[in-house]
This record gives C-alpha cells, structure tokens and sequence, in this order.
C-alpha cells in the first residue's frame, strides 16, 4: 500500500533517450490517464529536460506544459521484458514526475487493471498482474 501520495498510481519503468542518441536515461513514468492525446506524448520534468538537451518553446494549456519540436525514444524496461522503442513528442513538464499519454501508454501495450493501486499489465499479457515500479522524482 502506498504511503505517500507520490506513490499513489500506475507508475511504470522506463528508458528515454533522445532521437540521434545512445545515451538513455532510466526512470519511471506516471500513467495518467487525463493526459489524453492523439499521438504518442511523454512529459519530461525540467530537470531532466536540461539534461537530454531539450528545450521548451511556449506553453501549452495552463502552463505546467511547454511544447517542443523534438522527440524521444521511450521503452518499458522489467525485470523480465523489454519493449521496442516508441517515438514520443517531448513535453516540457514544471512539476517533478514523467508522465506517459494514453496514446503513448498504448504504443508501449500497457493495460490497467488499477489506476490508484498501480496495477498494470502489458496488453499481450492480460493474466500478468504487475505492481507499479518505485517513482523517481526530479526536484529542483
């Protein structure tokens, strides 16, 4: 069970790198699922922005949000699979967390079976419950 509110959630384990990079940053994603997009997004704190060398250009929304013109990569990374790489746009987030779209929750072929609890799955695996992954915060 959760003890913080930060744990709260489908927190899922990830690899990000830049398009044109090998360098890869491990780290978990919050699913959200009222960050509804078309195509596949990834919003990524500041800090961690600085350091994949990408940078906002306005915001978007009520400006927590800057958008970009660059992508990542991203893949799910568990102890006992990992997932092709998926194009994602590169949001510029001002809070501490990554968070996965729902377009992007689905590129990667993730279910959920509970939102609050974490509990998810990958699509091809229904009957595979998995717990949420420890959450990594960026804090300035």
């Amino acid at each position: 069970m959760p003890r913080r509110l930060e744990e709260v959630g489908a927190w899922i384990p990830l690899e990000i790198r830049k398009e044109r990079t090998e360098n890869t940053e491990k780290t978990s994603g919050l699913l959200n699922g009222g960050f509804r997009t078309l195509t596949p997004m990834i919003a990524l704190p500041l800090i961690l922005c600085k350091k994949l060398e990408i940078e906002g250009l306005y915001f978007v929304g009520d400006n927590r949000l800057m958008k970009t013109n660059q992508h990542v990569y991203v893949r799910i990374v568990t102890r006992d699979r990992t997932t092709e790489w998926v194009k994602a746009e590169a949001l510029v987030f001002l809070e501490d967390r990554v968070l996965i779209s729902t377009a992007l929750a689905d590129e990667l072929g993730v279910g959920v079976y509970s939102l609050h609890r974490g509990i998810w799955f990958f699509q091809d695996e229904p009957n595979k419950l998995r717990k949420p992954t420890k959450p990594k915060l960026y804090r300035l």
